[in-house]
């Protein structure tokens, strides 16, 4: 009989085993975060969010973004329909790696977008909420693969009123010229306007911003005006230097700017000032060691994709 309950207890001891094993296994050694700058936005104004991704194991780990998996952003509008949320492209990558790389325990990535990039004129006036899903195929073996969703965020889109008011209708007139790419000299113009009027708006510096971009965009003489951006640029960084993702975007402009011209130096300094989680997260890595290493690089990488 003693015997008998000993072989008994074995197999219950090996049964519990294996399910506290199993259980091991199933813990997802990351997690996936998103956050915003504020809870309350108005209409128009750009909403920044952040995603994280985090290694909770114990372990080191291969992340990548495989072509055909991305994170993306799910929006739901509390009270409307969030067929009519106006759409410029489908959800974008939360995290958009374009390699495979290691994370150490502990340690995390983070990725910041605009839902200004997503949703080309902004968000109705309303309640929402966001979450985001990162998502990674199993036939990439070297990276951890699975599906992540995030945590939820609400926020609110209000009616700008006063100043406000005067500096959004402004804006919009400018940001939808240079979203055309039409008339850009007016759409600049409009936007000195605004900056000299209404400085202290939530508008005045994302103006900023796209007066930069423009000058970077526009074409004179059939050649892009990189010189003209990168001085743009270069004040936007001067007057916000701790704006989180214009700063970023700013940055990365005013490098890949630099290289175009040919100012490969100056560029590889410029490159050198991005946050290394970022050059981790975007193409840039890629386009670090591929442009500045290599004469043929820019055309070589921009046929094969690009900076998006």
């Amino acid at each position: 009989m003693i015997k008998g309950y000993g072989f008994i207890n074995i197999l219950l001891l090996g049964i519990m085993l294996c399910i506290f094993n199993g259980a091991l296994a199933d813990e997802t050694p990351l997690s996936f975060t998103i956050s915003i700058e504020k809870d309350a936005y108005m209409e128009g104004e750009p909403i920044i969010v952040t995603d994280t991704l985090t290694n909770v194991s114990n372990a080191e780990l291969m992340i990548g973004e495989p072509v055909g998996s991305f994170s993306q952003h799910e929006m739901e509008w509390l009270d409307g329909n969030t067929k009519d949320i106006p759409k410029l492209c489908r959800d974008t990558a939360a995290i958009p790696y374009d390699h495979a790389f290691k994370l150490e325990p502990g340690a995390g990535i983070r990725s910041l977008s605009s839902l200004m990039e997503i949703y080309a004129y902004g968000l109705p006036v309303g309640k929402y909420s966001l979450k985001a899903k990162y998502a990674v195929g199993t036939r990439y073996y070297r990276c951890w693969h699975g599906e992540l969703w995030s945590n939820t965020v609400k926020f609110s889109v209000a009616s700008p009123e006063g100043k406000e008011k005067k500096a959004f209708l402004i804006y919009k007139e400018a940001r939808d010229l240079i979203n055309k790419g039409v008339d850009l000299g007016v759409a600049r113009s409009k936007i000195d306007t605004l900056i000299s009027n209404y400085p202290d708006t939530v508008y005045a510096r994302h103006a900023d911003f796209l007066k930069a971009k423009s000058l970077w965009e526009e074409v004179i003489d059939g050649k892009q005006n990189f010189e003209g951006g990168i001085e743009e640029f270069r004040k936007f960084l001067s007057k916000y230097p701790d704006s989180p993702y214009w700063s970023e975007q700013a940055q990365q402009s005013i490098a890949i700017g630099l290289f175009v011209l040919g100012k490969k130096d100056e560029a590889r300094i410029e490159f050198q000032k991005l946050p290394e989680g970022y050059l981790k997260q975007t193409h840039l890595e890629k386009l670090k060691q591929k442009i500045l290493l290599d004469p043929g690089g820019y055309s070589t990488y921009s046929s094969q994709g690009g900076l998006h």
